[in-house]
């Protein structure tokens, strides 16, 4: 059991940004307290133990010296997370060769119905798909900051906000 002050939890995982941010919440949440002791040191610590299980995991990991992969490892959770609410439909191609004897694949399903591509085509489409899905995930999607924002990818996956070309 160990006793955490504001500043020392603003950022971690599960929590506000800002100590301030931490103070609110352990006022809505009901958090254990008690006054930080000390000379010159004024407010509160926080119990570890009511805090939320995020950041419970992430303070054990940040004492076993791995504060980085398990931060990392949450967020990719999350990400799997958001990933598996997906959909996807299966994707059916056709492969084959074209006249001149080179790989061709055929795209058969929604929305590609009958796209011709050959395999480095394909490979440089699904880069670009990948470089916007990034770019996706950077953007704010609510709030006073959120706006459509068009965006194009060059034939070496670079991403350009701005006009879509």
């Amino acid at each position: 059991m160990s006793w955490l002050s504001a500043p020392a939890l603003a950022g971690l995982p599960g929590l506000p940004k800002t100590s301030h941010g931490v103070i609110l919440r352990s006022k809505s949440a009901g958090w254990a307290k008690r006054p930080r002791s000390g000379p010159g040191r004024s407010g509160f610590e926080y119990l570890s133990t009511d805090l939320p299980p995020e950041t419970q995991q992430a303070l054990a990991a940040q004492a076993a010296g791995a504060i980085k992969p398990a931060v990392d490892a949450l967020a990719a959770g999350q990400r799997a997370k958001e990933v598996a609410q997906v959909t996807l439909h299966p994707l059916k191609a056709t492969l084959t060769r074209c006249r001149h004897g080179q790989a061709l694949v055929v795209l058969e399903s929604e929305p590609f119905n009958g796209l011709e591509m050959r395999p480095g085509q394909l490979r440089a489409l699904a880069q670009q798909l990948t470089a916007i899905a990034d770019m996706a995930d950077s953007l704010p999607t609510h709030g006073k900051h959120w706006r459509a924002t068009p965006v194009s990818v060059d034939a070496n996956g670079l991403v350009q906000k701005g006009n879509a070309a």
